[in-house]
């Protein structure tokens, strides 16, 4: 299909040629060679016909190119005055194209087939928006690992649960689904949720079925990563307290270990794929106790506890660290995570493409008409 800024080119040009301006000139004018004047007239005469007249139909774009472009072209003034006054109808009947009517649909609206393809950029805006992949921090974060420590205390094994909801902040949704005996992440788009996504789903198949096999793979991808981290955190959160000894400080428990804990574990495994890494812990005091810390993030409490007891806590939890991180596990989630980010920053890219046209291939039932002139390929 071409290009819209192209589509500009051509209509200036099929207004000088209904206008006898010469091809050699017309080109001159918009500063073009001659071989886009012969394409402009080329695509009129080839191209299909509700596509021709959805792009020539529009009055108000003929007169905003023409008023915009064309003076200081070198035309003369007679010639620019009439330029201002051809309309559609007059370029298609120039070129034996007038205006079809379909006996099942009528004549092709041009401004309502206009609205409804503004309502698809903003549905395809939507969607590029809510494309994202979650950060490592804000999965291994004190807060999830908050929420999996609570789920294991109360006995909940579903986190989250069966209803939609905000995934890690971001604008992806997900939720916890059961299939047999296997606990499974799905997600979603809220834009999915609207009645209306179907439309420029229908569309964006016209465009490249190829892209909605992407999408679907992009959410299937995105459960499983998903699935997976949540698995290493729930399971550091019980390595923790089982190398420690130790369990999480609450209610009636003074003093432990603190959801940053597992959190730290995580996050240092995700940054030191190397197995040899080792961190280095230091003891800070902290009401009227000690807490252990990594070095140089004191406001990360692991441990809180007396004295006497860290050196030995402190030795579980470092080689526990150590253990974790290079296992091979944390490469597959960091490969799947740069995977999800390739496959989202083509997607928005995509999207970015058919908006940046404004027009969509393809047909939908909300399609004046029902159905869209722009031909697929």
């Amino acid at each position: 299909m071409v290009e819209t800024s192209e589509l500009d080119v051509y209509l200036k040009v099929l207004v000088l040629r209904v206008l006898d301006v010469s091809l050699t000139d017309a080109a001159k004018a918009v500063c073009r060679a001659t071989q886009v004047a012969l394409d402009a007239e080329r695509w009129i005469k080839t191209s299909p016909q509700r596509e021709v007249e959805m792009v020539v139909g529009d009055d108000d774009r003929i007169r905003r190119l023409v008023g915009r472009d064309l003076p200081g072209s070198g035309l003369v003034d007679a010639v620019l005055v009439k330029a201002g006054q051809v309309t559609g109808d007059d370029i298609l009947k120039h070129y034996k194209r007038d205006r079809s009517i379909d006996p099942t649909t009528g004549p092709l609206d041009v401004k309502s087939l206009r609205r409804h393809f503004g309502r698809l950029r903003l549905k395809a805006e939507t969607m590029r928006n809510q494309l994202q992949v979650p950060e490592p921090s804000q999965i291994l974060s004190p807060e999830t690992c908050g929420m999996v420590i609570s789920s294991q205390l109360s006995g909940a094994i579903q986190w989250p649960g069966p209803q939609w909801g905000s995934c890690f902040g971001t604008s992806v949704e997900w939720r916890q689904t059961t299939d047999i005996d296997d606990i499974l992440v799905e997600v979603r788009l809220p834009l999915e949720a609207d009645d209306t996504f179907g439309n420029l789903h229908d569309h964006l198949s016209a465009e490249s079925p190829e892209m909605i096999d992407a999408f679907v793979e992009w959410r299937e991808t995105m459960g499983q990563w998903l699935q997976l981290c949540l698995e290493q955190v729930h399971q550091t959160v019980g390595n923790c307290r089982e190398r420690t000894g130790l369990d999480y400080v609450g209610s009636g428990i003074p003093e432990g270990l603190f959801s940053a804990t597992p959190a730290y574990v995580g996050q240092f495994a995700w940054h030191h794929p190397d197995a040899n890494a080792t961190p280095q812990l230091d003891r800070i005091a902290r009401e009227e106790k000690w807490c252990l810390v990594p070095s140089g993030l004191p406001g990360w409490g692991l441990v809180l506890g007396p004295p006497d007891a860290l050196d030995q806590i402190s030795q579980a939890l470092t080689k526990l660290i150590a253990d974790t991180a290079g296992q091979p596990v944390w490469t597959r989630i960091r490969q799947m995570h740069d995977d999800l980010g390739q496959r989202t920053a083509q997607m928005r890219s995509q999207l970015t493409t058919i908006i940046e046209r404004g027009e969509f291939k393809g047909t939908c039932p909300a399609c004046p008409g029902g159905s869209s002139p722009v031909a697929s390929d």
